[in-house]
């Protein structure tokens, strides 16, 4: 087995990743595997057990004011009053089965997410690959990925090839993440800066890696997250106030048979007839609708929020979110939609200009199914023009220039190089800028000028993405040489 890292694992380089969590680029062995699976476990969250539902049910019934009901029935019942004592509990019963109903439903469909999770990892053992129960995974085993996987453990990545990672659910951000395989310095960082780690539940939206198992179950960052949802939940403000009224109802239902039946025993000598009186009057006091009311007004909400696409798991809760004055957020997908659309296309004077956009949109990598291969180039596919332009070549992006290029069909015979890609790697290569339906040149000062120009829209939460073009001669092939001596669009 190995010994527990004495550094975190991003601060390791390839080789040092290998030997600490002892492991090889042939991975582990089919024995080693199984060994360390026996000694610590099984790579699966505690949120996977689901909570059944003769649970959910029982905890309906546990209300102080619940007992009171189900007291005052009793107490109907041997008073001889059959038909109040069954109206109580069919109030409780309607009750219980509203709240048990709204609950278990939520945790259905939180079921059905699960489900939904894939369960399999592609692992090196012994020098072969082979797909297996990601259940199985353990720590130094080597995991592949590839376009559309998802990650099914913490990884020190060893290897990539162009790969980005859509970490949203785990820190909210829309946009993919470039990872490398280098080590990273600071004992302490942050997961969105750990860009050599693969966190478990993400997965990949462009190119392809390869990495060490460095953490399972709980250990992972996911797993991390995940401890706090099974941890037992306070009681809310509603459920204090419900509780505290139906301990004071006890008391003062209490108080006032005994003196009932004191006053009205020593007034008129019949003891019996007074109790009888006095527990009479105790079930009239209990609110046999309250809790109906109560539930029938939860599950409305609930039911208005699942509209929607708001799961509420807790029933209770509904209150406490109605009684909130200010709700705190952060800016990208954890509550919002976490999706990108285009605000605007602007030419190098600052002035809307579609043209920008339908240059872009020729100019995106598009996967099978006929989706863009990143967040950006969707929403960028989703507002241009729908009318694709016939497409000779393509030059991919790679993290090194940070752009991307194609050659379309101009619609007049020739031929247009059009590059997409970030500001500053797309203005280096212009030597011109569209200027109203003409071009002049773009010296170095005005280049300066437009970086600052785009550095004021990065700094109001926007992304840019720069557009450049210029005519190009047909060839048998393009590379990035021929990005040069462009004009750019905006």
């Amino acid at each position: 087995m190995p010994a527990p890292a004495a550094k975190a694992p991003w601060t390791l380089d390839v080789q040092t990743a290998y030997s600490t969590f002892g492991s090889s680029p042939k991975g582990l062995s089919a024995a080693e595997a199984a060994t360390r699976l026996k000694t610590n476990g099984l790579n699966t969250l505690a949120t996977d057990q689901t909570v059944p539902a003769w649970r959910i049910l029982l905890e309906q019934f546990t209300s102080p004011l619940i007992l009171i009901l189900v007291g005052a029935s009793l107490l109907s019942l041997a008073l001889g009053e059959g038909t109040e004592s069954a109206i109580i509990l069919l109030m409780v019963l309607l009750s219980g089965l509203l709240a048990f109903y709204q609950e278990y439903r939520s945790e259905k469909a939180l079921r059905q997410l699960r489900v939904k999770m894939s369960r399999q990892a592609q692992v090196v053992r012994g020098g072969v690959s082979k797909r297996i129960d990601a259940a199985e995974l353990v720590v130094g085993d080597l995991v592949e990925l590839e376009l559309g996987s998802v990650v099914p453990a913490d990884l020190r990545l060893v290897d990539v090839n162009d790969l980005e990672m859509d970490e949203s659910m785990l820190t909210g951000e829309s946009v993919p993440v470039a990872k490398t395989m280098h080590e990273i310095a600071g004992a302490k960082l942050a997961p969105q800066d750990r860009v050599n780690i693969a966190f478990m539940g993400t997965h990949a939206v462009q190119g392809s890696g390869i990495g060490i198992v460095v953490a399972v179950a709980t250990e992972t960052e996911m797993g991390k997250t995940a401890n706090l949802l099974t941890k037992r939940t306070d009681e809310t403000e509603f459920q204090q106030g419900i509780h505290r009224f139906g301990n004071f109802l006890l008391k003062v239902t209490i108080a006032l048979s005994i003196i009932v039946a004191g006053i009205l025993g020593l007034l008129h000598g019949q003891w019996t007839e007074s109790l009888l009186f006095a527990l009479a009057l105790a079930v009239g006091i209990s609110p046999e609708l309250l809790p109906v009311i109560v539930t029938i007004n939860l599950s409305r909400g609930a039911l208005l929020m699942s509209k929607k696409f708001v799961l509420v798991k807790r029933l209770i809760s509904i209150e406490d979110l109605g009684s909130a004055d200010v709700l705190c957020t952060d800016k990208t997908g954890t509550l919002t939609v976490g999706t990108l659309r285009v605000r605007d296309s602007i030419a190098p004077d600052g002035t809307s200009n579609p043209l920008v956009l339908d240059l872009a949109a020729q100019c995106i990598d598009l996967a099978k199914d006929g989706r863009a291969t990143n967040p950006i180039d969707q929403a960028i596919l989703n507002a241009g023009t729908k009318t694709r332009s016939k497409v000779y070549d393509e030059v991919a992006f790679d993290f090194s220039r940070r752009r991307m290029s194609c050659v379309i069909d101009d619609g007049k015979g020739g031929r247009t190089l059009v590059v997409k890609g970030a500001t500053d790697e797309v203005i280096k290569q212009c030597s011109t800028c569209i200027e109203g339906t003409g071009t002049c040149p773009l010296p170095s000062r005005d280049q300066t000028k437009m970086r600052a120009f785009a550095d004021s829209w990065h700094d109001k939460g926007y992304r840019l993405v720069a557009v450049a073009r210029r005519p190009i001669n047909a060839q048998a092939s393009y590379s990035q040489a021929d990005e040069k001596d462009l004009e750019l669009v905006g």
